[in-house]
């Protein structure tokens, strides 16, 4: 097969005649367009990625604890995932005013560490985070494949120098002390100890923090998330922000 697709790119391609093509030249052809087209793909999901107008306001907020709390089908993840890439990647996509011709540079994040967690390790490879990130995720990003401590989990290496852990809250609890972050994104509450572990790894750097719920199954969350993000006096309103959505404002019928 491999053969097939290395003799394929010695010869040139004529679309009207295929007939010179075995079948095993053909399905190797057809391998590397669609390798191709998922390259294109992965690149223009980060370049060429918008919030919705109801996310746009996600976005605008400078605060250091942001809780989206949302129904399914809201962008969250994609949200998680973006500003992840953004913060390891160092450049911004199109709509905040990156430029593709830049590429990724080297080295502009060096010694950053980032953390993006979810509840059940295989959820979190097989449905959410890992599938997400790997829509947007490109080779030039990345310094190296992915790769997978002893520790558990999975670690992405950036050519910016940043580093990003994906993590599951069942691992041991310990796991999560001691780590110094730049910023973290939680996807579904954690358990209190986790989300003060957390939140202790980011204050050496004054990184920032986002949660995104389905729903606040965690007692803490009314404590640390909703009264803070509803108070309007200082210090707590400056530190916390809250927003909602439902499935309906993603509707492009209703709202484009």
């Amino acid at each position: 097969f491999y053969a097939s697709t290395r003799r394929l790119t010695e010869v040139s391609y004529r679309p009207n005649d295929l007939t010179q093509y075995s079948t095993d030249d053909l399905r190797a052809l057809e391998y590397e367009l669609q390798a191709d087209i998922l390259r294109e793909k992965q690149a223009s999901a980060f370049w060429d990625f918008e919030p919705k107008p109801f996310q746009q306001p996600w976005w605008d907020c400078k605060k250091p604890i942001i809780g989206l709390l949302c129904g399914n089908q809201t962008g969250k993840t994609t949200y998680g995932v973006m500003r992840m890439l953004i913060a390891c990647t160092g450049v911004k996509p199109k709509f905040l005013g990156g430029n593709p011709n830049d590429g990724f540079p080297e080295g502009i994040c060096k010694g950053k560490r980032y953390l993006a967690a979810g509840e059940e390790f295989e959820v979190v490879r097989k449905e959410t985070i890992v599938p997400k990130l790997t829509e947007s995720v490109t080779d030039e990003m990345l310094d190296g494949p992915p790769s997978i401590p002893a520790t558990g989990g999975i670690v992405y290496r950036f050519r910016s120098g940043a580093e990003l852990k994906i993590k599951s809250y069942k691992q041991h609890r310990k796991s999560f002390e001691g780590s110094v972050y730049n910023g973290a994104w939680l996807d579904e509450p954690p358990v209190e100890d986790i989300w003060t572990a957390v939140r202790r790894g980011l204050v050496a750097n004054a990184g920032w923090i986002v949660l995104s719920a389905t729903s606040l199954d965690e007692i803490w969350t009314y404590d640390q998330i909703l009264e803070p993000a509803e108070d309007d006096t200082p210090p707590r309103h400056a530190m916390v922000a809250k927003f909602e959505a439902v499935m309906h404002d993603n509707c492009a019928d209703c709202h484009g």
